[in-house]
C-alpha cells in the first residue's frame, strides 16, 4: 500500500541562469514516467532522499505562485538528521550543492520524517536503508530486494 520514490532529480523551479549552467536533458519529466506506470504525483506516499545534493532533490518542491511548496502532497519525506544539519550548515566545498529552496520547504511543511542512523534499517519488507558517508555526510543508500 505504498509506492515509494527514491530522489527526485533538480525540478523544474529554478530561474532560467541556473538551467544555463544545469540543464535539463531531452523531455522526460517524471510526471510522464510515473504517468507511464498509471501513477501521479499525489500517489506517491514516501519521497525517500538518498542525499540532499539538488540534483537528487530538486523536484521535491514546486513552485506555485511565489510560494514553494512540496510536490508530493501525499508523501512523507525521509532524510536523517544527521545529514539535514550537513545540508543546511555545510561546509564551502559542498555549500553550492545544497539550495534551500529545495529543501527548507519539506521540513516546514510537515512531512518530513528522519531515520535514526544505525547499521541498517528494515525501510519496507523489501528496501533496507545503509548509511554512508563519502559522496556527502550522512547519505542513505537503498539496497532493494527485487524477486528474491
Amino acid at each position: 500500500n505504498r509506492l515509494t520514490l527514491i530522489d527526485n532529480g533538480m525540478g523544474y523551479k529554478q530561474d532560467e541562469k541556473f538551467f544555463a549552467y544545469y540543464f535539463l536533458n531531452g523531455d522526460d519529466t517524471l510526471e510522464k514516467s510515473l504517468a507511464k506506470y498509471g501513477f501521479s504525483k499525489k500517489d506517491i506516499t514516501d519521497v525517500f532522499l538518498t542525499h540532499l545534493h539538488f540534483d537528487h532533490c530538486g523536484g521535491s518542491i514546486e513552485r506555485v505562485g511565489d510560494k514553494l511548496i512540496p510536490a508530493f502532497s501525499s508523501a512523507t519525506y525521509w532524510s536523517n538528521e544527521k545529514h539535514w544539519q550537513w545540508a543546511t550548515h555545510p561546509n564551502d566545498r559542498e555549500k553550492a550543492s545544497f539550495l534551500k529552496e529545495n529543501i527548507l520547504p519539506i521540513k516546514e511543511s510537515g512531512q518530513l520524517k528522519f531515520l535514526e542512523i544505525i547499521d541498517a534499517i528494515d525501510f519496507t519488507n523489501v528496501m533496507k536503508i545503509r548509511f554512508v558517508s563519502g559522496h556527502t555526510e550522512s547519505m542513505m543508500l537503498p539496497q532493494i530486494q527485487y524477486k528474491g
